[in-house]
């Protein structure tokens, strides 16, 4: 901001710096409570796709606890409390001017990015590794390397970045000091490689649906062609959010000019939100690969019916051990007769 500016200017610039920080405080008042509202109806959801729609959710408490803790079902549940978590404190970090304070809610919002990172990058792994083992089998050592390493350079990252703030807190330093930079270079390394995983995951779907399409198989592997659909769905979401918003975020960031700060407000929101959206398309996916199971066990119930209709004899019943007993007893008496 040019200092020297009249004192009438510099009271008009002071007005729009308070306009936009009230603005800032109302986007993200909404985005707290709208994330409190999605996710307590994406826990419902999910409770009703493991309760009562899974086959045999509710036939006993062991069917109902192992539904319950499956990998996939545990993921999207931690995803969701994770997102909750990252915005509930971050909004805390945003109002508050307590020192103490101020270092252990970015704190928590640095685990709760990292734990929603890490988990997103686990699910996607276990939704798309059977479709990585039939196109590209030799690639799965490396997919699982990086299943490795992201989280060491994530939380790394992470644990630097909250190390700066504290000093910031602590000494009224800038932030900006080694600490810092070197958090920043590991947390972009750590995005590159989650989008260039994502990016891999996402050309696997791609070339399957491919295969299925030439091979004209609709009813084989049906599960694997719908987590490839929403999982394309998914990656293509994620690639959005890492690079198109937070790149965005990133060049605003450095600039000051009141409008860009006021685009960063936005797309500082929609960061805070987008993994609602993924969330919820996995939870679609759910619903989708239970539709294709009831399908897949209507077809094997039909093709059973049609094999034993094929075999039936004219008179509508089928011979029993009982039935070609008596008719070897007749066909005895006569002889005798």
């Amino acid at each position: 901001m040019d200092q020297t500016k009249t004192n009438g200017s510099l009271d008009y610039n002071a007005l729009e710096v308070a306009a936009v920080w009230d603005s800032q405080t109302q986007v993200y008042e909404i985005s707290a409570w709208a994330t409190a509202a999605i996710s307590l109806v994406q826990v419902m959801i999910l409770a009703t796709q493991i309760f009562w729609i899974e086959p045999g959710g509710l036939a006993s408490r062991i069917a109902a606890w192992r539904a319950t803790t499956r990998p996939a079902n545990l993921q999207i549940f931690f995803m969701i409390l994770a997102t909750c978590g990252q915005v509930i404190s971050y909004n805390y970090n945003w109002f508050t001017v307590d020192m103490v304070g101020g270092s252990v809610t970015y704190a928590l919002t640095c685990f709760f990015t990292t734990s929603l990172q890490i988990l997103m990058l686990f699910y996607t792994w276990n939704r798309g590794r059977a479709v990585v083992e039939l196109v590209r089998p030799r690639f799965m050592a490396t997919l699982r390397g990086v299943l490795y390493l992201f989280p060491v350079l994530q939380t790394t990252s992470n644990a630097l970045l909250v190390v700066a703030v504290t000093i910031n807190y602590v000494t009224g330093e800038s932030y900006y000091n080694n600490y810092w930079i070197v958090g920043g270079y590991l947390g972009i390394t750590a995005a590159i490689l989650f989008a260039l995983f994502e990016s891999f995951i996402l050309v696997c779907y791609f070339l399957y649906l491919r295969q299925m399409t030439r091979e004209n198989r609709n009813n084989d592997g049906e599960r694997l062609q719908v987590i490839s659909r929403y999982g394309v769905a998914s990656m293509v979401w994620n690639l959005i959010h890492l690079i198109v918003i937070r790149v965005l975020m990133s060049y605003n960031w450095i600039l000051t000019d009141m409008l860009n700060v006021q685009c960063y407000i936005v797309l500082d929101a929609l960061d805070i939100l987008m993994p609602l959206v993924y969330i919820s398309i996995q939870l679609s996916m759910k619903w989708a690969l239970h539709r294709a199971k009831v399908r897949d066990s209507d077809r094997k119930k039909s093709a059973i019916y049609n094999a034993r209709k094929a075999i039936q004899p004219d008179n509508g019943s089928y011979p029993t051990a009982k039935s070609e007993t008596q008719g070897k007893s007749m066909v005895s008496r006569d002889e005798k007769g």
